[in-house]
This record gives C-alpha cells, sequence and structure tokens, in this order.
C-alpha cells in the first residue's frame, strides 16, 4: 500500500517544517544579496573610489544648495560647485555647454524647448574614441534630489579624480553632468549636439529612483552584448537582471532617463544603472542625505568606477550588434550573460532536456502520457487558481471592506498575504489531483510523475513562448525546465524514497532566481504606487505581482504536497494564515512621515479666475488628507474618488507672462502668416504655450510639429528654463483668422494661500507647491 511505502520525511509536518526552512534560508540570501557593501574611509588611494571623499559633493549638492530645478539660481549654483570642484582635479579639462534647442517626445502633441548648462569633463585618453559617463544634476520640483541624482553626480566627481589619479587610458572619458534631466531629458538632448559627442562610441547613464539599497543594471543595448560582458567582467558587485529592462521598457514604470536620448537621438549604446530600493521618497521633500546611506554611494560608484576603467581601457568597437543581451546575477556574486542566439540555443537544448526526462519516466513506468496530460492541467489550472485567490484577497480588502493600498507604507504583511492565497488553492489542487489519480489505481511514484511531469510540460511552454517573442526574462522558465526536468529524471532513476532530493536540489537554482525577483519587484512596485492613479485599485495589481512568482514556486512543491498528505489542512492553514496577515495590514497606517501620500498644490491665476488646487497623485483620495480644509471641494465630475480638489483663492503675487509681438509678415504664396513673438516671465522654470492643433503649420523651434492633436485639440510647446530676458519664437500661421492663445508660467514657488494651506495638511503627507500664472492673447489679423 501507499501508506506503507511513504517515508517517514513525507510526513505533513516533516515535510512543510523542510520547505519552510529551505524558503527561510532562500530569502536570507536574498535579502544578503541586496545589502550594499560597506563604504571605503578616505585614507584609501587616490585611485580607488571612496564613498567618504564622495560624500561632501552630495552633502553640498543636497543640504547646502538644496533645490536644484532647472532655471532657477539653485541649478546655476549647482553648475558653478560642479565647475569650481572639478577644476581642482589636475589633468583634466572642465568646461559648460550652454545650449538651446528642442525635440518632440515620440507620442504627445507637445515639443519641450530649452536652455540649458551642461557641465562637461574631458579626461583624455591615448584615443579619441570615447567612454560618456552621464548623470544630471538638477533637481525636481518639490525634493532636494539627495539619491535623484545626487548620489550620482556625486559619484561621478570621485570617478573622474580617480580616473585621473591613475595613469593614462587607451580611450577618452567624457563625463557630462547635465541639466534638466526632470524636465524632459533636456540636458542629454543637448550633448548629443556638443562636438564632444561624436567621440563617444558607448555611455553609461547613472541614475536613481529611491536612496537605498544597490544600483541596478536595468538596461542595456540597444543589442551589443559586449556592454554587458565588461560590466560582468568588471564590477565588484554585479548587480541586474534583463527582467527588469523588459518591465521599464514596457511603460509600467512611469519614468525615462537619459538613456533614451543617448539611445535614440545619439544612436549609441550603453548601459542605464540606477538605484531603485526606498522609492517612497524619489521626487519627494524626503530624497534627503539622511535616507541615503553610505554603501549605497560605494556600490554605486565602484561599480561605475570599475566599469569606466574596464571599457576605457578595452574595445570601444561602438555599433557591432543589434543581438540583445540576456543578463541576470547570482546572489549578486556574479553575472551570468549571453546574446539573444545563445538564449534561443539554450532554450532549445533545455526543451530537448525535458523531452528527454519525459521519456525516461514514461519508460521507467514513472509517467503515462494520459497522466502527464491530466499533470500539465494541473499545473495551468493552479497557476490561474492562485493568481484569482490573490485577487480575490485583494478585491476583498480594497473593494468590500473599502481600505485600498492599506499596505503602502509597510508592504510586508500584504506580500505575505497574497503569497499564501495563491499558495493555498495549488497545494489543495495538488491533493485532489493526487487522489484523482489513485482511484484511478496510478501508484505513488507514476502520481508523482504525472505531477511533475505536467508542471514541467506547462514550464517547457512558457519557455517556448517567451523565446518566441523575444523576451529577455525567458531564463527564469530555462532554470525551472532544467530543475524539474532533473527531478524528473532522478525519480525514474533512484529509489522511490530518495526522488525528493534531486527534485529539491533541481529546483533550488529556479526557485532563488524566482524569490529573488520577487522581493525586487516588491520592493520596486509598492512605492511606485504612490505615484500611480490607477482606474483600478493598486491592490490587484500588487496581488497579481506577488501572486504570479508565488504561484510559480508552489508549483514546485505541488508533488511533495501530493505525496505529503494532509493537503486539505495544509491548504486550509495557509488561508487562514493570509487572512491574518491581511487584518495586520489593514490594521497599519496607509501612510507615514517616510511613506508619504504625494501632493501637489497648485495656486493658479488666469485672466478671470484664481484657484488653490490640490492634486493626488495616486488611486487613495486626498480627502482625508484635507479634512482640515473643509473650503476644498472636489472638482464637478471627478469621480467616485476624486483625485482633484479646489477652492477659490486670492493673487498668486507673480506677474502674468507677457506676450509681445514682435512682428508679422504675410506669405502670398501660400496664403500663411509667420508671426514673431517674444514671450516673458521672469523667475518660471516653465512656460507653456498652447494653440488649437492644426492652426500652426511650421515654427522656428529646431523641432518636428506635433503630428497628433493633444488632449482637447491643443497642441503647442513648452519651455524649460527659459531665460528672463524672454522666449522668442517664430509661428506660421494658416488661414486669416485671428489664432488664440494661452501661456502659463509655472514657478516653484509657495504662495502664501499655498503654505497655508500645507500648514494645515497632517505630517503624513508630502506637498510641492506650482505657483502657475496664465495670460490669454489673439494674433489678429
Amino acid at each position: 500500500m501507499d501508506g506503507a511505502r511513504r517515508p517517514a520525511w513525507v510526513a505533513p509536518t516533516q515535510y512543510w517544517s523542510t520547505v519552510a526552512a529551505l524558503v527561510i534560508w532562500l530569502l536570507v540570501l536574498v535579502v544578503w544579496r541586496d545589502r550594499p557593501p560597506r563604504s571605503r574611509p578616505a585614507s584609501i588611494p587616490a585611485t580607488e573610489f571612496s564613498a567618504e571623499r564622495a560624500w561632501p559633493v552630495l552633502s553640498y549638492l543636497a543640504d547646502t544648495i538644496g533645490y536644484r530645478i532647472a532655471g532657477t539660481p539653485g541649478a546655476d549654483s549647482a553648475a558653478a560647485y560642479l565647475v569650481r570642484t572639478l577644476r581642482g582635479v589636475p589633468g583634466i579639462q572642465v568646461t559648460t555647454q550652454d545650449a538651446t534647442g528642442a525635440w518632440l517626445p515620440p507620442g504627445r502633441g507637445v515639443a519641450i524647448a530649452y536652455a540649458v548648462r551642461n557641465v562637461l569633463v574631458r579626461i583624455p585618453g591615448r584615443s579619441r574614441d570615447a567612454l560618456l559617463l552621464s548623470a544630471h544634476y538638477d533637481s525636481p520640483p518639490g525634493s532636494v534630489g539627495a539619491a535623484d541624482d545626487g548620489v550620482a553626480a556625486a559619484s561621478l566627481v570621485e570617478v573622474i579624480r580617480a580616473l585621473a589619479a591613475g595613469g593614462p587610458l587607451a580611450h577618452t572619458v567624457i563625463v557630462n553632468l547635465n541639466d534638466a534631466e526632470e524636465q524632459g531629458l533636456v540636458g542629454s538632448h543637448a550633448f548629443t549636439h556638443h562636438p564632444w559627442a561624436r567621440d563617444v562610441r558607448a555611455f553609461v547613464n547613472l541614475e536613481s529612483a529611491g536612496p537605498s539599497g544597490k544600483a541596478v543594471l536595468f538596461q542595456a543595448g540597444p543589442g551589443n552584448p559586449w556592454l554587458v560582458d565588461a560590466y560582468a567582467r568588471a564590477v565588484p558587485y554585479p548587480y541586474g537582471t534583463v527582467m527588469a529592462q523588459d518591465i521599464f521598457q514596457s511603460g509600467a514604470i512611469p519614468s525615462d532617463t537619459d538613456f533614451r536620448i543617448y539611445r535614440d537621438f545619439g544612436a549609441l549604446r550603453g548601459l542605464d544603472i540606477a538605484l531603485y530600493e526606498g522609492g517612497w521618497a524619489y521626487h519627494t521633500q524626503r530624497d534627503r542625505t539622511w535616507m541615503v546611506a553610505h554603501g549605497t554611494v560605494q556600490h554605486m560608484g565602484e561599480n561605475a568606477l570599475a566599469l569606466a576603467r574596464a571599457l576605457a581601457n578595452g574595445p570601444l568597437p561602438g555599433d557591432v550588434s543589434a543581438e540583445r543581451a540576456v543578463y541576470y546575477d547570482v546572489l549578486g556574486l556574479a553575472m551570468l550573460h549571453y546574446g539573444a542566439h545563445a538564449a534561443v540555443v539554450l532554450a532549445v537544448l533545455a526543451l530537448l532536456l525535458g523531452a528527454g526526462a519525459l521519456v525516461l519516466a514514461r519508460r521507467r513506468h514513472r509517467l503515462r502520457a494520459r497522466d502527464a496530460a491530466l499533470g500539465a492541467a494541473f499545473a495551468l489550472v493552479s497557476l490561474a487558481a492562485g493568481v484569482l485567490s490573490a485577487l480575490a484577497l485583494a478585491a476583498l480588502a480594497a473593494y468590500a471592506l473599502g481600505h485600498p493600498m492599506s499596505w503602502f507604507a509597510a508592504p510586508g504583511a500584504a506580500t505575505v498575504a497574497f503569497a499564501l492565497a495563491a499558495l493555498a488553492p495549488i497545494i489543495l489542487l495538488a491533493g485532489m489531483t493526487g487522489a484523482a489519480l489513485r482511484r484511478h489505481g496510478v501508484d505513488l511514484p507514476a502520481r508523482t510523475g504525472a505531477v511533475l511531469g505536467g508542471v514541467l510540460i506547462a514550464w517547457m511552454l512558457v519557455l517556448a513562448a517567451l523565446t518566441l517573442v523575444g523576451l529577455g526574462s525567458a531564463y527564469v522558465a530555462l532554470w525551472w525546465v532544467v530543475g524539474i526536468a532533473a527531478g524528473l529524471a532522478l525519480l525514474a532513476v533512484m529509489p522511490d524514497e530518495w526522488w525528493w532530493v534531486g527534485a529539491l536540489i533541481g529546483a533550488v537554482p529556479a526557485a532563488t532566481l524566482t524569490l529573488g525577483l520577487l522581493v525586487m519587484l516588491v520592493r520596486l512596485f509598492a512605492p511606485v504606487f504612490g505615484r500611480l492613479p490607477l482606474a483600478i485599485a493598486p491592490d490587484l495589481v500588487l496581488a497579481a505581482l506577488v501572486a504570479v512568482p508565488a504561484s510559480l514556486l508552489a508549483l514546485a512543491l505541488a508533488p511533495g504536497a501530493m505525496r505529503a498528505g494532509a493537503a486539505g489542512w495544509s491548504a486550509a492553514i495557509c488561508a487562514v494564515l493570509a487572512l491574518a496577515a491581511m487584518g495586520v495590514s489593514l490594521a497599519r497606517p496607509r501612510y507615514t512621515f517616510a511613506r508619504p501620500q504625494r501632493l501637489e498644490i497648485r495656486h493658479v491665476e488666469g485672466p478671470t479666475s484664481r484657484t488653490l488646487r490640490v492634486v493626488g497623485e495616486d488611486y487613495d483620495t486626498p480627502r482625508q488628507a484635507l479634512a482640515n480644509a473643509p473650503e476644498m471641494r472636489p472638482v464637478p465630475g471627478s469621480g467616485e474618488r476624486p483625485l482633484v480638489f479646489q477652492a477659490p483663492a486670492g493673487p498668486t503675487g507673480f506677474a502674468a507672462p507677457a506676450v509681445r509681438l514682435l512682428g508679422t509678415r504675410a506669405d502670398p504664396a501660400d496664403g500663411t502668416r509667420v508671426v514673431a513673438l517674444r514671450i516673458t516671465a521672469p523667475g518660471a522654470f516653465r512656460i507653456r504655450l498652447r494653440a488649437p492643433a492644426g492652426r500652426i503649420t511650421d515654427w522656428s523651434l529646431p523641432s518636428p510639429m506635433p503630428r497628433t492633436a493633444a488632449a482637447r485639440g491643443r497642441m503647442g510647446a513648452d519651455f524649460v528654463a527659459p531665460p528672463d530676458t524672454g522666449w522668442r519664437l517664430e509661428l506660421r500661421i494658416r488661414g486669416a483668422a485671428s489664432l488664440p492663445l494661452t501661456v502659463e508660467a509655472l514657478r516653484a514657488a509657495t504662495t502664501p494661500a499655498a503654505a497655508a494651506l500645507r500648514r494645515r495638511l497632517p505630517p503624513w503627507t508630502d506637498v510641492h507647491v506650482i505657483a502657475v500664472n496664465g495670460a490669454e492673447t489673439v494674433i489678429g489679423r
């Protein structure tokens, strides 16, 4: 009988305790992998990277200067400080690039014009061919940008010192500490028109979306696996995954970096490296030096220095391959990497290995074809059931109980809840599948083979599909196919009581990668929901992000769960623990001082109205935050969960932008008019010009005209960091009718009315204030 043959280890208590111990150990490894290294002191040789030497630069930018919004005195002070500091480094060339220009972001009806100041450094090498290192020194409105991007800017200053202190490099190194990245990636766009840009063959861009943890390699290319190979060989602390690239380039993260500009406008190949942990502070008042660990600076800077030396002393072939790279680190100790063609070969070999394991199990009477089909159906149904169970728990909390995003400040409890909710139905289905096979006369080894074989078939289908569409993330499925195939083969050739050894050993590499991705996804996305005004509760998205990898992990436990018995009790315990963990999450505050609700106050003064407007930046309505401001009412038509509230207000105290007509001339050849304007708004960091779509046929901006109308049939241009002397612009207008123009000036300034409102908001909010002054004008006949 099955019971007589069951070894002691598979008793329910021993089995689940073994699994729990293994999961805890893997979690320890994953958390250990994410720890940054220790900071190195200032006493180390000048050729090495020291976070202690970089720290004064970071402190001066973030603490002494503070706000460095493009077009404001703070940005000017930052540029002057960087130039002054870098000119004290011998053997390098330091200059500034004062540039104007414009570009049209894809898919938008608004072009971005600019006037920026980049700080450029050139470290001469034996060859003019150059490596570009890039970071931005400006900060967004409402943040001093200690991490974003002060850490990267300070790190590059120390990298420059270390490179200059060493011997001559084979290739030149150019550093662009650029302006106005936060206002439309325009500093990097300006650099692509600088004469030095012609020498660049590859680039490394340093960014931040959080103040802590390690700097992750999250974009590479396009193509050229040699760049990833250089990273993998050179850096002392490899950390990255191509899955982050797949996620970021899908648009799921509401951010962009200078990587896009260098790639699309500079036609360059490069690497994008960024901090991402602690994203609650991103673009908030909390992004300060007290949130940044010295080890975080050490990790970014030491890796950047090692990578710069490797690339500057190795070949810089430029655009040599369109092949994409697959890359992922192994517990922060090493990085595995290979090209897309090698990924296809590995996938084919893994599929052949899986097929061979299925054939071997069938020949050794451990698997029958109909049982394998049932096992595959079990795997697919289990995955769906696990995700749906987690979604049901999320819907219960967000909709039935009316408490969405309860986990925002502390996502740990909700993560456990969603993972256990996904695990419960899979355990139950494993027991039910085993019982069904037993009723059909299938012995215990064959039942185990059916479930293991079915899970293998499901993973083989996933691997084939991801490989066909060209996603680098297929490496996860690759490891699962190899591991489960090894377990199935060992089941076929080893005594029955030892099959689990091979199954567990085979699953450990894939489980480690999957668990690491689960931790990374939660750390990345949980804070992001604070700046995503989704139409559905973010609980559902987080539940899916947790449930998919958790269900994949659970499938590896399914054969053992079936053999351990007591599947019903085990599933019930998981369900109860999931509800308890969700109860803990519901009992905690949604926001805290360190993990606040983001709000924007806009004091808007137009020609006929003045309002104070509060805009919530996440799914949760700011109604509770405005409890002490009853005059703030939801904007009509903003729905049951309004994100925008407003109230009448007094004047901002700033002048409206002035629009001066400089001249006009008719073009009888095509019936158009060319109108010259000057728009002035002293102190504004941004000027917006809007006009009816279709009336303007050309303009003097060095940028294409938008070909798609923006919302409400309007198009136009934004000028970032406009000079106080004004923005001169020529428009070619179709038709003789008058043309209405709307102009707005944005200033990063707190008005008295906005300050009074902010004092009434709770401490768990983070607020930035924008004063908006608008004007309307009509260009007549």
